[in-house]
């Protein structure tokens, strides 16, 4: 185990002497940038591009600033001239871990498995394709009442509010949770209720920041809490208004972000959900593969003597031959995307595997 705490400081150093709500909102506004491939130009103050950051470092930033900016007035507000130095040190601080870390090319390897789950997610801005996803699991009928008494409102009431914020905080950066939303379908007890799901108070967001902070080689792979809670209120004396760094994230939370709000729950809502997501792989199969000559086939129970047993949830088949898909719907833990070689990892792929197997 590595420390990098020593190149760590420079970054906490210069983040202290920033005002907090400044630095998020550069971090908006240069998100704002990116492109499909997960990165933005850098400009100087005639426009000329002069570097690149990438999503993954905005990310990293935002967390950073929420830990170690400050709120007091007097501190110097950030301007775009700061963004180079604050990503140049992120970078410092991954070089160095690259240096300590990898000792052999077999290492080398290994550490593009935590590069991956740090960095490609980022690079899918098809928000279109999960909130459709999300729309047809949740909104069936097999987790549909599941879903609304632990989530505290309805579906599209939800995603409305999500579209609704997500807006606001690419526009202006800071979200009103007083504001009347009755005109688009959504009452105020779905408006309180989506806004405790995705919004924090400053404290509660640094204290699991920091709670969740390491100074190894996990240091930029660590879960970001903004992801779970992307509105964060800096102001003790506006309680109902929120800031958000990364609007992006508020689409996320309402898409990939729900399923660990159901798993977290305590509800028996695993079989339901995972019944959904195969009707939904069904949908998808059906639309896909329409021509005469294919046929797409739905699970069907067999025996064997007098046990019963479930076929496999889906098989394709046309003249040259028969493709078979078993649905599951498990996540990989956070501790297996974040250590190329631990025995996390190995669990993770060993349960994968019994799934793969299971029809032979």
């Amino acid at each position: 185990m590595i420390n990098v705490y020593d190149k760590y400081k420079p970054l906490r150093n210069a983040l202290r002497t920033l005002e907090i709500e400044s630095v998020l909102q550069l971090v908006r506004r240069k998100h704002g940038e990116v492109d499909s491939s997960g990165r933005a130009a850098i400009q100087d103050r005639w426009g000329s591009a002069i570097g690149i950051v990438f999503n993954w470092e905005l990310h990293l930033l935002a967390r950073e600033a929420m830990l170690h900016a400050g709120r007091d007035p007097w501190l110097r507000r950030a301007d775009r001239g700061d963004l180079i130095p604050l990503v140049n040190h992120i970078r410092r601080i991954t070089e160095e871990i690259s240096k300590r870390a990898i000792d052999s090319g077999e290492r080398a390897m290994k550490s593009l498995h935590t590069l991956m789950h740090q960095q490609a997610r980022w690079q899918n801005p098809r928000d279109w394709d999960r909130l459709y996803r999300a729309h047809r699991v949740y909104g069936s009928q097999l987790v549909r009442d599941m879903f609304e008494a632990i989530v505290g409102t309805s579906l599209p009431s939800m995603i409305t509010m999500a579209f609704a914020t997500a807006g606001q905080a690419a526009r202006v950066g800071v979200v009103d949770a007083a504001a009347d939303y009755s005109g688009v379908g959504v009452t105020q007890d779905e408006r309180d209720a989506y806004f405790a799901m995705v919004g924090a108070s400053y404290s509660e967001a640094r204290e699991a920041l920091s709670a969740a902070q390491r100074y190894d080689e996990g240091w930029s792979h660590t879960w970001n809490y903004l992801e779970a809670k992307p509105l964060v209120c800096l102001w003790d004396d506006r309680p109902k208004q929120f800031l958000c760094p990364i609007p992006e994230l508020v689409l996320r939370r309402v898409t990939e972000g729900l399923f660990y709000d159901l798993a977290k729950s305590g509800a028996k809502y695993g079989n339901a959900y995972g019944l959904a997501f195969q009707d939904y792989v069904g949908d998808v199969l059906t639309v896909q593969f329409k021509r005469s000559s294919q046929k797409v086939m739905a699970e069907e129970e067999y025996r064997v003597k007098r046990d019963r047993k479930d076929g496999v949830d889906w098989i394709v088949s046309d003249a040259t031959g028969h493709l078979m898909i078993e649905c599951k719907t498990r996540r990989m833990r956070l501790d297996a995307k974040i250590t190329p070689d631990s025995e996390h990892l190995t669990e993770t792929l060993s349960d994968l595997a019994d799934s793969i197997v299971q029809h032979y």
